[in-house]
């Protein structure tokens, strides 16, 4: 199949009722051509999800992000605010920080050229030599970075339009839960060796669950009580099921004021276009956050909330 006729049959399946959806076909999870095209139309130009907000809490703290070829860092700001920059230095192109932690300064480690929170630079050394070098004209490129109900988004694209606006219709279905009040209780790495529709897809299908995972998060979940999102949303789509009334865990706090009636019950399983997925029951959150790097290849984040 070429890659325009798949991007035709990958359309047509899109706008087919939810009654016929079926399963994409098999070129599309193993196309280097369409990979390739995902990158610069999707993932250079969406939001993907960095991380929680309550996970940088002092000056200096960070968090890096793979998106395609290019690594970002998130750095919490002395005002309080985030803010993200290219992670290279913008002398020799070197990577600045790895992983996530706190630091006083960003140090490249091959120059020491040094930037301040704000990405812009704070020392060169040795520059001095160098006729017409303006250390005040130099900082490190700063993207596009916005929280919304405690999740950080960063995208390449500076006209992306706003992550308030494209999920305005799930602030609704999302916010007497309370998200953003929740805190990370451990968060994994991991690095799935399959293309990332096939992780997207297993997760924002919530019918297998009370059937491979019936010992854990499967437990208590009745199928027949799954029901999917009407309607059609360019940036989202969601699914909804209850646990019983002997569930143990994915219900409410009796302390829980927010949730009413059958609610107290409900989790909401929202999947952020392109690769934010996330289970918010009353008591817990639990999320996955892909940056794909091949065809077959996707690091992402599995983080658990209380």
């Amino acid at each position: 199949m070429t890659l325009e006729a798949l991007i035709a049959e990958i359309s047509r399946q899109a706008n087919l009722p939810l009654e016929e959806a079926c399963s994409l076909p098999p070129e599309a999870y193993v196309s280097e051509e369409l990979f390739e095209l995902e990158k610069q139309a999707i993932f250079n130009k969406e939001w993907l999800c960095a991380g929680r907000s309550e996970e940088l809490q002092k000056a200096g703290d960070y968090l890096t992000q793979q998106i395609g070829e290019q690594s970002v860092i998130v750095m919490k700001q002395k005002d309080g605010s985030l803010k993200a920059f290219a992670n290279v230095c913008r002398h020799r192109m070197m990577t600045l920080l790895e992983g996530e932690g706190r630091c006083p300064t960003i140090v490249c480690p091959y120059h020491a050229w040094s930037y301040g929170f704000d990405g812009r630079l704070k020392k060169a050394p040795h520059m001095e030599r160098t006729v017409g070098f303006d250390p005040k004209s130099v900082r490190l490129a700063e993207l596009p970075l916005e929280v919304w109900q405690g999740w950080i988004y960063v995208s390449l694209n500076p006209d992306a339009r706003p992550v308030a606006e494209l999920l305005q219709n799930l602030e609704p279905l999302t916010g007497a839960y309370g998200v953003s009040d929740y805190v990370q209780v451990i968060k994994q790495d991991h690095v799935w060796h399959s293309n990332w529709k096939v992780l997207t897809e297993n997760f924002m299908e919530g019918m297998h669950l009370p059937f491979v995972h019936r010992k854990s998060v499967g437990a208590w979940f009745p199928a027949e009580e799954t029901a999917f999102g009407q309607g059609r949303e360019p940036a989202f789509t969601y699914q909804t099921f209850l646990k019983t009334e002997e569930a143990m865990y994915g219900t409410a706090h009796p302390a829980n004021d927010r949730l009413e009636g059958i609610a107290r019950r409900t989790s909401i399983m929202p999947t952020v276009f392109p690769t934010h997925m996330y289970v918010l029951a009353p008591d817990h959150c639990w999320y996955l956050s892909l940056s794909p790097i091949s065809v077959m290849m996707s690091p992402g984040a599995i983080t658990v909330l209380a």
